[in-house]
């Protein structure tokens, strides 16, 4: 966040019909989400047929998408993400907004070591933990075991080998001590400890998600040694049915 530089340079090139790189060809570019710096509103390409622009992440949000043009030719559409925990609505943990789908996480994140289940829960977890420290939690809405590309996100749990923090200052990740979270968010609404398992569950009312640390006795805080956020779900309202049938 805030810098310009990517892991991946954003590199793009014209070719014509028989895949030959083309000189001197300009590429319009138009920003269709984000609230960060786009640079230059065209490109053109260099006498190896390639050009390549930058965008500044300089806002709130962690994702932009572009489109980039051809008058009259062609056009492809552009996702960026940098990695970062934004929790709430509509919020992102790592590459992965809580809007998007499985097939969505596959292409950030690749294929997950394996699609795991808990018996009689309408959630199904994609484990990317010993690579990546995170697992995406998706919808199985119907209980019967699978996912499709389809499937929506509900959420993220990062922990282990997981680096990225939120924006706020200070910054919240793991290994963050529970101090910090009070200075942000004040005293937690719930916190639990699981005697005789030194686990802490920390939940605050207003924020969707949990913080689990390592507590000790004698310990004058804990570390948050994982996070799981989530998107929002209302409570549905109380339905009733009533029985229009009047024959006899």
């Amino acid at each position: 966040m805030g810098d310009t530089i990517t892991d991946q340079p954003m590199l793009f090139a014209v070719v014509d019909c028989n895949g030959h790189y083309l000189a001197e060809q300009q590429i319009q570019l138009d920003m269709v989400t984000g609230d960060g710096i786009l640079g230059p509103r065209s490109i053109m390409t260099d006498n190896a047929g390639v050009a390549g622009f930058a965008y500044c992440f300089s806002g709130n949000l962690a994702n932009a998408s572009f489109r980039l043009y051809l008058e009259n030719l062609d056009t492809i559409k552009v996702y960026v993400r940098a990695d970062a925990l934004i929790p709430g609505g509509h919020g992102q943990a790592q590459y992965i907004l809580f809007d998007d789908t499985y097939a969505d996480v596959k292409n950030f994140n690749g294929e997950p070591a394996s699609l795991d289940i808990i018996t009689d829960h309408c959630i199904m977890y994609a484990n990317y933990e010993e690579s990546l420290g995170v697992v995406v939690m998706l919808y199985d809405l119907d209980y019967n075991q699978q996912v499709y590309d389809t499937s929506s996100v509900y959420g993220v749990i990062v922990n282990s080998v997981y680096s990225g923090t939120t924006l706020d200052n200070p910054a919240i990740g793991v290994l963050s001590p529970l101090a910090d979270l009070r200075q942000l968010w004040g005293v937690p609404d719930d916190i639990k400890h699981s005697p005789p398992r030194p686990a802490t569950v920390i939940r605050y009312d207003s924020l969707p998600g949990k913080f689990y640390g390592h507590w000790e006795s004698g310990m004058a805080d804990t570390l948050i040694e994982e996070i799981h956020l989530f998107e929002p779900v209302e409570q549905a309202s109380p339905i009733s049915l009533l029985n229009l049938d009047t024959s006899q």
